[in-house]
């Protein structure tokens, strides 16, 4: 569950982007498996998978403008 924080704090960004995998691949195994069809499911699609992509670009954005100090190169090398 480390992959989910930051500075030893849970990271929402993650948390969301995470939710939003899971619930893909749920809703997609429950139509394989009880052989349904969703009229709009290419979009449910887009928003859950690249919501996901897009919450991570956001949480790097976050962590590189508020969490990493003014003119330093981002995160100490050795430091988890």
């Amino acid at each position: 569950m480390d992959m989910l924080k930051e500075n030893n704090n849970y990271s929402l960004t993650r948390i969301i982007a995470i939710i939003s995998y899971v619930g893909f691949w749920l809703v997609t195994a429950y139509l394989i498996f009880t052989s349904k069809t969703w009229g709009h499911y290419e979009i449910f699609a887009v928003m859950t998978l690249g919501g996901g992509a897009t919450t991570q670009l956001y949480n790097k954005w976050v962590n590189s403008k508020y969490n990493t100090p003014i003119g330093s190169a981002g995160k100490p090398m050795g430091k988890g």
